[in-house]
């Protein structure tokens, strides 16, 4: 099995904050095209902007200023508990699209986020 790599928790939860905000300019332009109507884009900006707020507080919670700029192994972390669990889902989220459990067969399978 091959060693999980090191990864910055802040550097994940920055890209989430890269791809909401890429999906606001996304609405924004389909609004303006006509493919929104004016209720729908309201509805779907609150529920973006809302989640930008919550990952910007989870960036400012997650700062670990003595660790930085030091890698962290997400193993160790996702054992430990430096991080609540609803925190630990959201990390799995960032590095994981879908996990599948075929339990005839005892595989699991991995499907990644891709940037």
């Amino acid at each position: 099995m091959a060693p999980i790599p090191h990864v910055n928790p802040e550097s994940l939860l920055h890209l989430q904050v890269e791809r909401e905000k890429k999906k606001l300019e996304r609405l924004r332009d389909a609004y303006e095209a006509g493919a929104e109507t004016l209720e729908d884009y309201c509805r779907e900006k609150a529920r973006l902007q809302a989640r930008l707020t919550t990952l910007t507080a989870d960036m400012k919670r997650l700062s670990f200023p003595s660790v930085a700029h030091k890698p962290i192994n997400i193993s160790s972390l996702l054992r430990s508990n430096q991080i609540t669990g609803q925190e630990k889902n959201r990390l799995l989220h960032t590095i994981f699209k879908r996990i599948v459990f075929d339990s005839t067969k005892n595989h699991l399978d991995c499907y990644y986020q891709t940037i």
